[in-house]
Parts: C-alpha cells; structure tokens; sequence
C-alpha cells in the first residue's frame, strides 16, 4: 500500500487575495510511493460559473509546485476567486486554499514575497508605499598634499557615495489572524518585491526596521520599511 502524505508549506491564511497579474507559488511537502498527483484549480465567475483545470506537478525529491495565477483563457475581471488544491485519483488530498480576486484599484501597490519558516515562499501585497528617507553612506581619504599646494587643496576627499533609499510599505486593514502571519516576514532571511509579471525580475531587500500596527474598528493594519538589498552608486572618487 503506498505512503501518502502532503502539506502545503506555508501558514498564510486559507483565504487570501490575489490581484490581476499575480501569481502565488505554493510549495508542498510530500512522502509519497508511486501516487500520480495533479494540481487543481477552480475558478468562479461573478456570473456564478466555474470551471476546474488540471495541471500536472512534478515532483522534485519531497517537494512539489503549484503555481496559481489567472488561468489563460479566463479575464481576470470577470474571476470572484480561485481555488487550489491537489488531487490522487479523484479525491482530494490536501487542503483547498482560496484566493480571493482582487479588483481594487491601488495607488502605489508593492507586491513582497519572503522565505517562511517551513522552507516555502509566502507572498503579500501591501496597498500603499511611500518614500521614507534617503540615506548616503560615504567614504573619505585625506588627500595627499605636494609640496606647493594650495588651499583648495587642503582637507578630505570623498571616494566612494552609496545612496539607498528607504520605503515604507503599509497593508490593507486585515483580520488579527492575517497580521499574525504577516509579522512572520520579520523573522525571514530573505525578501524580496516582485513586478506585476509572472517573468517579472525579483529585486532583493532588507527590512530595515520593525513592523507597527494599528487598529481600526477591529481590523489591524501594518507598517514596515524596507531598503533594496543593493544600494545605488552615485560617485567613485
């Protein structure tokens, strides 16, 4: 009899929202002994229509993807939300995690995706961004004098300038339960903001300070800054 076990790798919230052009990556951790697995995803319309597509997994040692986004065909306006779940043999085997389709319009939307504590990758789009400050590090000399020099050339030099410049990137109003697991990107060793393409380059970040909350009518919002991982050079001396 075969060995079967699969758990998706991840404690984000079982109900999540996804916007147009995103995509979730869903790592699952499997023990298996010859079971053929496949991917599920169901779509429901707003006009109260679904559909349920199959996409084949592989697995790579005791792991497997699934890849959510908008499937092609469907347009992303007309989706109310996206189910995804794995199936054996015509019954389900794990979880079923729902993604909510997203048809807000955001301002300045920054879409971040971190390293969770089980080994799999969370995602998260925080509605709002804004510039928190620039800071410049810089690298002096003391300049060597000739014997004739002049005033101008008395004092320090500057030999290298590296700015960066610090974002702070603030969440929806949320149930308590999701900024639980929204403050677990703080413990992350690796960050990272995602474009609105699925080929989309990732860029690397470090969260430079600690989250803040705040509460509204029971529903809880979260702050964090952040700076991109590789700094701009603005001057060689």
């Amino acid at each position: 009899m075969a060995t079967l076990y699969y758990k998706f790798l991840t404690k984000a919230p079982l109900i999540k929202k996804i916007r147009e052009l995103e995509w979730e990556e869903l790592s699952i951790f499997t023990i298996t002994d010859g079971m053929s697995v496949s991917g599920k995803i169901k779509v429901t319309r707003l006009a109260g229509t679904t559909a349920t597509l199959t996409y084949p997994v592989t697995t790579i040692g005791n792991r497997l993807t699934l890849l959510v986004s908008r499937p092609v065909g469907e347009t992303f306006t007309a989706l109310k939300k996206m189910e995804a779940w794995l199936e054996t043999g015509g019954s389900r085997i794990t979880e079923i995690r729902t993604f909510l389709c997203d048809q807000t319009a955001y301002l300045s939307p920054i879409r971040m995706g971190w390293l969770n504590s089980l080994g799999g990758i969370d995602y998260y789009t925080f509605t709002g961004q804004r510039n928190a400050e620039v800071a410049v590090d810089r690298s002096n000399y003391m300049k060597d004098l000739t014997q004739e020099f002049t005033g101008q050339d008395r004092g320090l030099g500057v030999l290298r300038a590296d700015m960066n410049e610090e974002i702070e990137a603030i969440s929806n109003f949320e149930h308590p339960d999701t900024i639980a697991w929204l403050k677990t990107l703080l413990g992350s060793p690796e960050h990272w903001v995602i474009g609105n393409e699925v080929s989309a380059s990732l860029t690397p970040v470090v969260i430079s300070t600690k989250q803040h909350v705040t509460e509204k009518a029971e529903l809880f919002q979260m702050k964090i800054k952040f700076v991109y991982a590789n700094g701009f050079l603005t001057q060689n001396g």
